[in-house]
């Protein structure tokens, strides 16, 4: 996406700008340019290089509500997890952010969280062969990213302040209605963001790991310590530096494994002399599928909708999610399913081959 800094300087002067603005607007492309970044200078200038309609744009900054449809989803260990899915303008202007400047921009070594190359085996291998395993969670992860914070990073990277404004705002939403907009979950530009916001905890929490000689990684919102137990960090100190960051632990998910334990966890995976998936994980999957077979998609989804109130829209997303998880670590079993799944009749909205 090559600035033409030639064409540019042309219709500059036969606008009648002055040279000292077209200096300065120069300087500021080559600036982005420099960081293989699109040279942006406005919200209409965004919307012809995403090819997003501009007047919708606007609406997303002013009435942001409007342009997503909410989903509620239980988690498996109770209560129930929001996902705000944009319509499709909206994400496609989000996946452009993510795409090409929020994709760009490097994160800590110690993260492997949606980021090209890395994943979440890679983020367990880290802590292979270690005696304890300390994991931590954030609580209520996305939402306690606001609109300003993201704002910072548009502008740290050096877009106008008129645009880091307008392109923080399309990443964001008032999803408590306490006009603090967040991080909605949904949006494809949300993780790339989160990553960025944490580069500093990250950092942190890296030299700790460095100074006393044991593992540091990161997952999205799942962080992992391992090594001596002795010098693992404590609950305290890690509420004490995420409240620093802006952010609360969740208590409850805390869990340290020793040497005695056969299941140790960490983002889902077991983890002892090698990684592994759960079999009551394996086990679940296999269950739907059995069921899938017997009584078809309609009958099967129409039958946890009314037990679970899942929506039946997105499961297909939820069941092919799950098997590119297993794909990771035990191709063998996933792959023949994710076959099996495009054979069935799919009757619901919002279903796409994977």
């Amino acid at each position: 996406m090559e600035f033409p800094r030639r064409s540019f300087s042309i219709e500059a002067e036969r606008a009648g700008r002055s040279r000292e603005f077209i200096t300065g607007a120069l300087k500021y492309a080559d600036d982005l340019a420099l960081q293989d970044l699109p040279v942006l200078f406005s919200l209409v200038h965004f919307s012809l290089a995403s090819q997003c309609n501009y007047a919708s744009l606007l609406g997303v900054i002013k009435n942001p509500e409007k342009y997503y449809k909410n989903y509620t989803f239980k988690k498996r260990r109770g209560g129930k997890r929001l996902i705000q899915a944009p319509f499709e303008n909206l994400k496609k202007a989000q996946k452009f952010i993510h795409n090409h400047i929020l994709s760009k921009l490097p994160i800590h070594d110690s993260c492997f969280s949606f980021y090209m190359g890395r994943s979440i085996v890679d983020n367990a291998k880290v802590h292979l062969g270690q005696d304890y395993i300390r994991t931590f969670d954030i609580k209520d992860f996305f939402t306690s990213i606001n609109s300003k914070q993201v704002y910072d990073i548009f502008e740290e990277i050096g877009y106008v302040k008129n645009l880091a404004i307008d392109l923080a705002n399309i990443c964001t939403l008032d999803i408590n209605k306490n006009g603090l907009r967040v991080l909605p979950q949904g949006s494809p530009a949300s993780p790339s963001i989160s990553n960025l916001i944490l580069k500093n905890f990250d950092r942190r929490m890296y030299s700790y790991a460095i100074k006393n000689n044991i593992k540091y990684s990161r997952y999205a919102d799942d962080f992992t310590f391992s090594g001596n137990i002795d010098f693992l960090p404590k609950v305290s100190f890690i509420q004490k530096v995420l409240k620093s960051e802006g952010f609360n632990l969740n208590h409850q998910k805390t869990r340290t494994y020793g040497p005695k334990h056969t299941k140790r966890i960490i983002t889902g995976l077991m983890v002892s002399d090698k990684i592994s998936i759960p079999p009551k994980f394996i086990h679940e999957i296999l269950q739907h599928f059995y069921y899938l077979r017997k009584f078809g998609v309609r009958e099967h989804i129409e039958f946890i909708n009314s037990k679970n109130g899942f929506d039946r829209n997105y499961y297909y997303e939820w069941i092919s999610g799950k098997l590119l998880f297993l794909k990771m670590v035990q191709p063998e079993i996933a792959i023949p399913l994710l076959d099996e799944l495009s054979t069935f009749d799919w009757p619901f909205k919002n279903v796409h081959k994977i």
